[in-house]
């Protein structure tokens, strides 16, 4: 494929290696946090892992989805227009709060924790227009091999780190952020929240390529005992 739906150019397939990893990872991500969490995987750096909880398995996590792409700082910086904001707090958001979680925990990967700062003005925005009180937050970073080596990283200022998890060998988690590998999750970026993030992430996910990669994910867990090891 030289051009996906999701707008990545000459992408790479998913290796095995990626795959065996990103199990891996799921275990550290039980490990980390609890059965009464809600994890919230953010935009494309994150969808890949959480493909590995669609599978039906014990221990089990509430686990939820939420497309974003790029910056997006409420009260400083890129501000998204009030009726976008919204947007995304009735589509993305309104069906979280349907759980009433004791704690989400956002799972994404940040090398400076300003975008998962940002993310959180975001959560606490839609939770003041629908009226409910967020009793904890908590972040799981996930990280690159030669970028964990680099590290410690700057910390989210608004809630602590649980867990750093380095996914893969060398760079695989920075090429997962950065688009080497096909994309899973589509672009959406504040001035798109007008439009219907499901029917985007249907789109996407009709794609034969994307489809090929997300089966090679969830297919992954039948191994998982050799994965995990």
């Amino acid at each position: 494929m030289i051009n996906s739906p999701s707008g990545s150019t000459n992408p790479k397939d998913l290796t095995d290696d990626v795959v065996k990893s990103l199990w891996k990872a799921k275990r550290e991500v039980i490990e980390a946090t609890k059965e009464s969490d809600t994890l919230l995987f953010i935009g494309n750096s994150a969808k890949y892992l959480y493909h590995t909880f669609s599978v039906s398995e014990t221990p089990k996590r509430n686990v939820k989805f939420v497309p974003m792409s790029g910056g997006c700082y409420i009260g400083q910086g890129t501000i998204p227009k009030p009726k976008n904001l919204q947007k995304y707090c009735t589509q993305v958001i309104d069906p979280i709060w349907g759980n009433r979680p004791s704690r989400i925990v956002l799972v994404d990967h940040s090398l400076s924790g300003q975008s998962i700062d940002s993310y959180h003005r975001i959560l606490m925005e839609c939770a003041k227009i629908a009226s409910i009180e967020l009793t904890g937050v908590a972040f799981v970073n996930l990280v690159s091999e030669n970028q964990a080596k680099t590290g410690p990283f700057p910390k989210p200022r608004t809630m602590p780190t649980i867990a750093t998890i380095i996914v893969g060998k060398k760079d695989d988690m920075r090429d997962l952020a950065n688009d080497k590998f096909l994309r899973l999750a589509p672009h959406y970026q504040h001035w798109k929240w007008e439009e219907d993030a499901k029917k985007l992430i249907q789109t996407l996910e009709e794609d034969e390529d994307v489809c090929k990669n997300i089966k090679k994910i969830k297919e992954g867990g039948k191994n998982r005992a050799k994965f995990m090891m």
